[in-house]
């Protein structure tokens, strides 16, 4: 365990190993996703990241869809 790369005072398990640092659940996001990193298929951030894109993703869509169509599938 170590403490995140921008908050001295969290501890945290999120490790980066293509950047050497850690990050907290807030700061966890992958800084560089355009560079290969040879971690990313066993990386919680990467993963998180993705998670988060998603359900950014899906709160668009639900909001683009006009109002009676929400909630149908």
């Amino acid at each position: 365990m170590g403490t995140c790369r921008n908050h001295e005072d969290r501890e945290t398990k999120l490790w980066c190993a293509k950047n050497y640092y850690y990050l907290c659940d807030e700061c966890a996001d992958c800084y560089s996703p355009e560079m290969h990193c040879q971690h990313r298929p066993s990386c919680p951030i990467w993963f998180l990241r993705s998670e988060r894109k998603r359900a950014q993703r899906q709160a668009a869509e639900k909001a683009a869809q006009p109002a009676g169509e929400r909630g149908k599938r």
